[in-house]
This record gives C-alpha cells, structure tokens and sequence, in this order.
C-alpha cells in the first residue's frame, strides 16, 4: 500500500454512512499512534472501543493501572462518536481483581 497504514486506508476508502470502526486502544497505542489523532480526524467513526491499558514496558495492565490517558480519550467521545466499549485484558494474573480494577476506573469516565 506505498507505505500507508491499513488502518489508515480502511478508514479512507469506506463510506462514514456505513462503516463505523472498534478501536483497541491498547495496540493502537503500542503500535506508536495516538487515538486522539484518530478520533479528531475520523469524526464519529469510532462506535466501539476495546479499553486496555498498558503499562511502562508495553504489556497488558489492568484499566486505569497503566500509561493510556484514560480521562483524556473519554473527554472525546462525542467528536469520536463512541456509543459502546468493551473492558478487556487478555491475560491477567487475577481475573476477577482486574475486572473489579478495570470497572472502577470506566465507571468514572462517564460519556
């Protein structure tokens, strides 16, 4: 693709009629690319987010633990067009702590 993101081009090439796109925001943030920019770019075409946190050396870190501005991706909601999110962290030591941890901090970034 000429060196073009994929994600980039997906977003680019279909109608914002009828294509809206989940963001995961843990890979997006690994990958080196900030949401905001996404979000500001591509109004409303983010309906859906996974909400993963990472932590100081890249892994998976219970939301709200980790190094994802958390209070400033939700500030955005309504330019992004968020509507539904999914909490999630693909391998945590303590599944039920992570998953109290993580409803802690959504429950307080109301949109």
């Amino acid at each position: 693709t000429g060196g073009q993101v994929h994600y980039d081009l997906l977003l680019n090439e279909t109608d914002a009629d009828l294509v809206d796109f989940e963001l995961d925001l843990f890979w997006i943030t690994v990958a080196g690319f900030d949401p905001l920019s996404y979000f500001s770019n591509h109004p409303g075409r983010f309906t859906m987010l996974h909400v993963k946190d990472r932590d100081t050396h890249g892994r998976m870190a219970d939301v709200g633990l980790g190094t994802i501005d958390f209070p400033g991706i939700f500030s955005h909601a309504e330019t992004a067009g968020f509507k539904h999110y999914f909490v999630e962290h693909d391998n945590p030591g303590n599944g039920l702590a992570s998953v109290a941890n993580s409803i802690y901090t959504v429950r307080n970034l109301r949109f």
